[in-house]
């Protein structure tokens, strides 16, 4: 890792939210503590994530993170998890000049497992408007 560490957390903190909700499933999935930094820069090296934190292979970097084989999909906001669904939810806010997009988990019942803000504004006045349902491949 050649760039300072310092730039490479601006980037994670800035537009990592979809990366730091996989990286918590892993946590809870694995009941290991998994350092999303590292997860980050390998996940770049690799091809799977981009500079700005977008996620090209979400399902690589989770099956990477929780072992096995994981699948991820996108769903519309009313569809409801199945057993052994996990989902990750998108919320966008509309304002002046910008729509503020945040990733959280979701709990499978319309509320929030957790948000890797700790309280999101985007959630609170935004609106859910996809997700990412992650199902493990037999």
């Amino acid at each position: 890792m050649s760039e300072p560490r310092q730039a490479l957390l601006c980037r994670l903190c800035d537009g990592g939210c979809y990366l730091l909700c996989l990286v918590w499933l892993a946590e809870r999935e694995t009941g290991l503590r998994i350092d999303a930094l590292e997860q980050y820069v390998e996940a770049m090296r690799r091809g799977w994530c981009r500079e700005d934190c977008y996620l090209e292979e979400p399902g690589r970097i989770f099956s990477a993170m929780a072992g096995w084989t994981w699948s991820v999909r996108k769903e519309g906001p009313e569809y409801t998890p199945a057993d052994g669904e996990f989902e990750v939810v998108r919320y966008e806010r509309p304002t002046p000049g910008r729509i503020w997009t945040h990733f959280v988990v979701g709990d499978g019942a319309g509320g929030v497992a957790y948000d890797p803000l700790g309280g999101s504004r985007t959630v609170a006045e935004g609106q859910l408007v996809s997700k990412r349902i992650l199902r493990r491949v037999a």
